[in-house]
């Protein structure tokens, strides 16, 4: 999963003018995707504040389906609220069959919400170290050798 440098800022939490600078960049970023029609526009009030980032796709190595379970329990308080600041995001693309990921409310009222700041903490802290979650991943591998293991032994029996 790659990140635009501008929204880097390690674990720390970013300082505000930095953070209102990249959700200012991030706010509408879905206008600059090529070839993209989003659907929700018509569903929502204020869709040119919102971001839509994706965490994952058809083809995602363990890392990044890992990484991406990390990401929806950290929005997931988003998702559940009655009027959530995040949305979960499943588009069909071409070269990949399919890719998942989120739209994330970057304004609300003219301020920054906490999703946003969830989502930027989250970037900053892959930025560190490529794991969210070393168990979940060390789970997904520890599984995956497994079936690895158990198709290679049927192939010789």
């Amino acid at each position: 999963m790659k990140h635009n440098t501008k929204q880097r800022n390690s674990h720390r939490e970013c300082d505000s003018v930095e953070l209102v600078e990249t959700a200012k960049e991030a706010a509408g970023n879905w206008r600059r995707f090529e070839s993209f029609g989003w659907s929700r526009i018509g569903e929502l009030d204020d869709p040119e504040n919102w971001t839509i980032v994706y965490t994952h796709h058809r083809d995602s190595r363990l890392l990044d389906q890992s990484n991406a379970a990390a990401i929806e329990d950290a929005l997931r308080p988003f998702l559940e609220a009655d009027d959530p600041d995040v949305l979960e995001e499943h588009h069909g693309h071409w070269a990949c069959g399919w890719i998942d990921g989120f739209a994330i409310r970057v304004f609300r009222e003219g301020k920054v919400t906490r999703a946003f700041r969830t989502y930027m903490d989250i970037v900053g802290r892959l930025d560190d170290y490529p794991v969210l979650d070393e168990e979940d991943y060390s789970r997904r591998e520890y599984e995956a050798t497994l079936e690895n293991f158990d198709d290679a032994v049927a192939s010789v029996r």
